[in-house]
């Protein structure tokens, strides 16, 4: 029994989860009045997003900036690479997820400003 058990203990390794980091720049509109915590929860229930941070903001005469850093987990987006992840699921997810809270949380990614961070051991 208990080599059995080390044997599935082999597969199940919490420490070595791959963890990507995307960087993106959004954009509100400077009339909308926006929390920060509340765009992070909509942002956190995309699969495989693991956390959300806003690194800093500008606000300019039209538009608020957000610098976002968003963590995902490799093991739950299965076999696409994590471009593919980030252009078919995370993108339009932020568009689904953030039009349900209303037109006050709908951001405008800016796509030149969307890059994926080297994968790091977690």
């Amino acid at each position: 029994m208990k080599k059995t058990l080390d044997v599935w203990r082999g597969f199940i390794n919490e420490a070595e989860e791959e963890i990507f980091e995307v960087k993106m720049e959004v954009s509100f509109p400077n009339t909308r009045d926006i929390e920060l915590e509340t765009l992070y929860n909509l942002l956190r229930a995309i699969p495989a997003v693991t956390r959300v941070n806003a690194e800093k903001s500008q606000k300019k005469a039209t538009n608020i900036y957000i610098n976002l850093e968003i963590k995902i987990n490799q093991y739950l987006f299965g076999t696409k690479s994590p471009m593919q992840y980030i252009k078919y699921v995370l993108i339009p997810n932020i568009y689904k997820y953030t039009k349900s809270a209303g037109p006050d949380y709908r951001p405008n990614v800016i796509p030149q400003s969307v890059r994926l961070v080297p994968k790091q051991k977690k």
